[in-house]
């Protein structure tokens, strides 16, 4: 792994004490990892006849689980800050 470190001065705006300045040091690492797995779509991918498969590839049951419960409670606590005479009905899985 090697590591690059460059450092930058700027001067502060004029609001401030003229004689103080910025220092930034800005660092990137870059490793060198050879990629030694097999290319292109997975097995699972090449056997998505249709878009609804391809999109379950990405969107599991439990991450439409975590999407319907934070949109349920995302509408809670902004109809907290701000009430609305609309009745709120919490979505479903089949909506979501």
């Amino acid at each position: 792994m090697s590591e690059h470190t460059s450092g930058t001065s700027l001067k502060k705006p004029s609001a401030a004490c003229d004689d103080e300045q910025w220092n930034w040091t800005e660092r990137s690492s870059q490793m060198d990892i050879s990629f030694t797995g097999t290319v292109g779509p997975s097995d699972a991918a090449r056997h998505c006849v249709t878009p609804g498969k391809f999109f379950y590839l990405y969107f599991s049951d439990s991450l439409i689980d975590l999407l319907v419960s934070e949109t349920n409670r995302y509408a809670l606590q902004s109809r907290q800050d701000t009430p609305s005479s609309m009745p709120w009905v919490n979505v479903t899985r089949q909506e979501m």
